[in-house]
């Protein structure tokens, strides 16, 4: 699909709708927002405060009251002050994460599946 002339960044969302009209509503009252989308970093706040994060290379993003920083790229699904991060490549892998003052090392495991850790406010 081709974005229309001088539209650099979109976002998608697939969800169920019986009826055109059904998807228009969603599309009008949605319960997220997208608060960045780059080649860097794709980040999704939902409305209960829950943050969706793709880090494509080390960096950083506001997220909610903390700045959130990683050292290589991961996945990260953020509720309250639990963390979920997991290595989109598969492999075993150790990053470092900061969240406000909060600064450890985190091993992602291999074969997709997630570190769960408590962060610190």
């Amino acid at each position: 699909m081709l974005h229309p002339k001088g539209i650099r960044n979109a976002g998608y969302m697939i969800t169920p709708a019986k009826t055109p009209a059904k998807a228009a509503a969603i599309a009008r009252n949605t319960s997220w927002e997208i608060i960045r989308n780059d080649s860097l970093c794709q980040t999704v706040r939902f409305k209960d405060e829950t943050w969706m994060i793709a880090f494509y290379s080390p960096g950083s993003v506001q997220a909610g009251k903390h700045n959130l920083t990683v050292d290589k790229p991961c996945l990260i699904l953020l509720s309250e002050n639990l963390l979920y991060a997991s290595n989109p490549s598969g492999r075993e892998e150790i990053i470092k994460m900061g969240y406000g003052k909060d600064i450890r090392m985190i091993t992602l495991p291999a074969n997709g599946l997630s570190t769960k850790c408590v962060m610190n406010e």
